[in-house]
């Protein structure tokens, strides 16, 4: 069972005010408390000393009349006077008849007692056993020299007074209190309420835009007005939601490619095969003994083969690419050992079709990269630049330094390419003359290949072109 965030925090509200206000009312009560008894035991000791200073001044010696006074000044003052010998034994008590007198038990194992022998006074709080009230007791030793009579021999004078006063004042204060912790906790109940509500209000709404992001609408985004751990959490659920979005519409481009791919594969190798098909079912229908056609068949069968061989090499090279399984060596070299390479590749291939080669010599630049790919890089684009291009056009090949890089150019004067293809040029398969690809033997993927090279040196790739006039590619290599 899920309990609601606002419950279990309108509780904890009200469970911390609740003993909150149980432990000041106590803190309260027994301060009151002690100060009341302070005062008590104040006003009390004064008391004492009123009748001590009495009793030095009048010594009549007078028991009757000392009693009569004492009691008097009890029924005015209701405070109850004991005086006691030194052996605990009562000579006079202000609320109990002299001739009851011998019947009270000895007092000097009262605690008040005790305690005014050592300190010279003490206190203590108890019910009377001769009253059966709860009083306040407060001892003093007194010396009053002179005294005659039955009271000579006093050592302590006592004075106690009702507790009830004392009580009521504090069940007074209880009530009080108890109003004021209803009123606080009515008050608090309603503050936990607006509290919770504040706190739980956002997390549903939260709650609630989640529930409809797991069903896919990656796209909504959460609001939250404040500016607390919910605004961070609402952020983070659509940092999140936003991620997934773009996964998911990556995924989506993935699947798409990955289908276009497929298809395209699928396409580049049925061609191939179903030529190489037709020649051999000819060939094996007969056409292997007529000398005029069994050799041109087998050639153009072996064409095939060999066209299969470079379709599924590229297909390795580029998935090694983009699966990051292909590890580059870089190092720095010469870029003029690069271009003599590649000069003596292409020279033959490039004066059969009377197409000019120019390739910088003795630049003296070093650049920083992998040598092998590279040589790939320029080796496909001089390619596709003699294979596509008319006889009597001109490929070159310029290298600038720039800063701290160094921006090479393979530029050609031939057939150009059409706007509307150029942003296209570097996808798998895509071609701009697709029959022309074909019978130049083309993969494809070179340009691809050139542009997943290119992008693993940190660097990118552009071409400009305009039909009829030429095309020229550029990219930048760390110098």
């Amino acid at each position: 069972m899920i309990r609601s965030i606002r419950n279990k925090i309108s509780l904890t509200y009200i469970l911390f005010a609740l003993v909150t206000l149980i432990s000041v009312a106590v803190i309260i009560e027994y301060e009151l408390e002690s100060q009341i008894e302070d005062n008590i035991e104040s006003e009390l000791l004064n008391e004492i000393d009123i009748i001590s200073h009495y009793l030095a001044d009048s010594n009549t010696g007078s028991f009757l009349h000392t009693y009569e006074s004492f009691h008097q000044h009890t029924v005015q003052t209701q405070i109850r006077i004991t005086a006691i010998d030194s052996i605990g034994t009562v000579l006079l008590d202000s609320e109990v008849e002299p001739q009851l007198l011998r019947f009270l038990e000895n007092h000097r194992t009262r605690p008040e007692i005790n305690l005014a022998a050592i300190y010279g006074t003490g206190r203590d709080k108890r019910m009377s056993k001769s009253t059966s009230i709860e009083y306040f007791y407060v001892a003093k030793k007194i010396d009053i020299p002179g005294l005659k009579g039955d009271l000579a021999g006093i050592k302590y004078l006592r004075a106690s007074l009702s507790l009830q006063k004392m009580q009521e004042q504090i069940s007074s204060m209880r009530v009080k209190i108890a109003y004021a912790g209803i009123i606080a906790m009515i008050l608090i109940l309603i503050l936990s309420i607006f509290v919770s509500e504040r706190i739980s209000k956002p997390l549903r709404n939260i709650i609630t835009k989640v529930n409809e992001i797991s069903r896919g609408n990656y796209n909504l985004q959460i609001d939250v007005t404040s500016h607390d751990e919910t605004r961070m959490l609402a952020d983070s659920i659509n940092s999140l939601a936003k991620q997934i979005n773009t996964d998911v519409i990556e995924l989506e481009r993935l699947a798409k490619v990955r289908s276009q791919f497929l298809a395209n594969v699928s396409h580049e190798l049925r061609t191939p095969l179903f030529s190489m098909q037709a020649f051999l079912e000819t060939l094996l229908k007969g056409a292997i003994n007529d000398p005029a056609v069994n050799t041109k068949y087998l050639s153009k069968a072996l064409a095939h083969v060999d066209r299969l061989n470079f379709l599924l090499n590229d297909l390795i090279e580029i998935s090694r690419i983009e699966s990051g399984e292909l590890k580059l060596s870089f190092r720095y070299f010469s870029i003029d050992e690069l271009f003599q390479q590649i000069s003596d590749t292409f020279k033959v291939l490039a004066e059969q079709k009377q197409i000019t080669l120019e390739i910088p010599k003795n630049s003296g630049i070093q650049v920083y990269g992998d040598r092998s790919r590279l040589q790939q890089v320029f080796s496909n684009l001089i390619d596709n630049a003699i294979k596509y291009n008319p006889e009597g056009t001109c490929i070159k090949i310029s290298c600038k330094p720039i800063d701290k890089s160094v921006q090479f150019s393979i530029e050609d004067n031939g057939i150009g390419i059409a706007a509307e293809h150029l942003p296209r040029i570097f996808e798998r398969f895509y071609r701009v003359d697709k029959e022309r690809s074909r019978e130049t033997g083309g993969t494809g993927l070179g340009l691809a290949i050139v542009k997943h090279i290119v992008e693993a040196h940190g660097s990118t790739i552009t071409a400009t072109s305009t039909a009829g006039t030429g095309t020229t590619f550029s990219f930048c290599l760390k110098k």
